[in-house]
């Protein structure tokens, strides 16, 4: 961060603030109201492929996730979901830690498909550094695939490891068991992806709002360009909620668009997407004073 205040002139950035576009910033808000509801949908249907959720526990359960977000690194406040689901009696813990996992391998998928396909698509679009980002961003790809391909592995662990120290293995292999089964219907992880796609489309959509918002004269194509490798650089686990490293990135691929004033109002105004569900759930966490590691008792 003192590195992005470094840029700054205190008196530019207030005039910037001043001259925010507030048609744009309305329309940015007002996606708030849409897009959490496909977010908790989509996790729904991941946990109601092989036990029953109702949508206001799933929609509770995924608030608190948003509020921990705002207090852990890389979006780890996600894997809470798995341990309320599990205190709720909703499902047994492996099977939780498969969906939260499965969501993150959707949603990386997801923002790196939009990369790919905009950056073969980008006509006169530039990109410093392209080849090593792409190269980068391919090798990516392959990782996350390996991971979603991971549970092909316990079959070798169940072969290998001695029957003596199978325990050892046990909740390693009942992850990867439940991690199969959510995955065992190709057609569904076609949808599953697709979905998640248009959904991330829309955040990039609503992140390219609060740029216009922030005066910057940039195209929904070149947003779809940048902003990918932005979000996959924000969940290095050195910051909270992507501050420091969402503004860095930012500057290094929009400075030649406008000033770095400019730039750091739009992230401060991307950073409501964290900001607004996380504040939600913090107080949904306050009020129904649910603690994520503790089971619940009849």
């Amino acid at each position: 961060m003192l590195f992005v205040a470094s840029r700054l002139s205190i008196n530019d950035f207030f005039e910037s603030f001043w001259l925010i576009e507030s048609k744009y910033f309305l329309y940015a808000i007002t996606y708030f109201l849409v897009y959490p509801w496909f977010g908790i949908l989509r996790w729904k249907k991941l946990v109601s492929i092989c036990y029953q959720i109702r949508f206001s526990k799933a929609t509770k359960i995924y608030f608190y996730g948003e509020g921990l977000n705002l207090i852990l690194p890389s979006k780890l406040g996600d894997l809470s979901k798995a341990a309320f689901l599990k205190s709720n009696k909703i499902c047994p813990l492996p099977y939780a830690n498969g969906t939260v996992i499965y969501e993150k391998i959707l949603d990386l998928l997801s923002i790196i498909t939009i990369f790919l396909l905009s950056f073969l698509f980008k006509g006169d679009l530039t990109l410093n550094n392209q080849y090593q980002i792409f190269t980068s961003i391919v090798i990516l790809f392959l990782c996350v695939l390996t991971v979603f391909n991971l549970h092909h592995i316990g079959d070798f662990i169940q072969q290998l490891a001695p029957v003596r120290y199978i325990n050892i293995f046990d909740s390693i292999l009942d992850f990867l068991k439940f991690f199969k089964i959510l995955k065992q219907d190709l057609f569904s992880i076609f949808l599953f992806l697709v979905f998640s796609i248009l959904f991330w489309a829309g955040h990039i959509f609503q992140i390219y709002l609060f740029i216009l918002a922030a005066n910057i004269d940039t195209t929904y194509s070149q947003v779809l360009l940048y902003m990918p490798i932005v979000l996959i650089i924000s969940l290095i686990p050195v910051s909270i909620a992507g501050f420091g490293t969402r503004e860095i990135s930012l500057l290094y691929f929009f400075e030649g668009l406008t000033s770095p004033e400019n730039i750091v109002l739009a992230s401060l105004m991307i950073s409501l997407r964290y900001f607004i569900p996380g504040f939600l759930g913090i107080s949904l966490l306050g009020l129904f004073g649910e603690q994520p590691f503790t089971k619940k008792t009849a």
